[in-house]
């Protein structure tokens, strides 16, 4: 097996693939730095640690496809080792969390948190309407340009399918199912925080 500093280095470079195996290989790691910033944080915190590495995940994911097209906005920082990496990573997470803080009063005036927007299950008869809205704008959405994560989000929360079971049914690896709803998490988290108050655009 590679080691992390190898897949780190790679990762840096734009390889999108070795973002995903960093993510897999330090994720325990990335889990206690999370939960550890969740504790100091605590009166601030408004999303649990799986949606802070989700977000995480997301924005260095960006970042890599920024920096594998030469993009100006790509990170100038080429992460030599594991150390270097879990540093930026607990940096990172901190920035998430804090401005996840500034949107807390928005998202209780909504009156929905967040849990709903990144769980795993199915929308219930009883969901709130602002959500179920939501849900089907994002696939909607989605729709337009990756017609697959439309059809994998829109079978687990409109089907009641298990992410797992969503993916079987549409022809994907598990890993590929596993990295899709990854990428899902993250992003409905952000589409989410986006409408500041939780509520649907008139």
């Amino acid at each position: 097996m590679e080691k992390p500093t190898h897949w780190i280095q790679r990762a840096a470079g734009g390889d999108l693939e070795a973002h995903n195996e960093v993510f897999s290989i330090l994720r325990p790691e990335m889990e206690r730095i999370a939960q550890g910033l969740m504790r100091h944080e605590a009166r601030e915190v408004t999303m649990q640690a799986g949606v802070l590495i989700s977000e995480l995940y997301l924005r260095l994911r960006t970042a890599f496809e920024n920096r594998a097209l030469s993009a100006p906005e790509a990170p100038p920082t080429d992460w030599e080792s594991r150390g270097e990496f879990l540093r930026y990573a607990s940096t990172a997470m901190k920035t998430i969390l804090m401005d996840s803080a500034r949107r807390r009063a928005a998202l209780k005036r909504g009156g929905a948190s967040l849990a709903p927007i990144v769980a795993e299950e199915g929308l219930a008869m009883e969901s709130p309407p602002e959500i179920v809205l939501f849900f089907d704008e994002a696939v909607e959405s989605l729709r337009k340009t990756e017609p697959a994560q439309a059809d994998l989000l829109e079978m687990v929360r409109f089907g009641g399918l298990s992410p797992r079971s969503a993916g079987a049914a549409l022809g994907l690896s598990r890993r590929k199912t596993e990295e899709t709803w990854l990428y899902l998490q993250a992003w409905l988290a952000r589409e989410w925080g986006l409408r500041g108050d939780g509520q649907p655009d008139d």
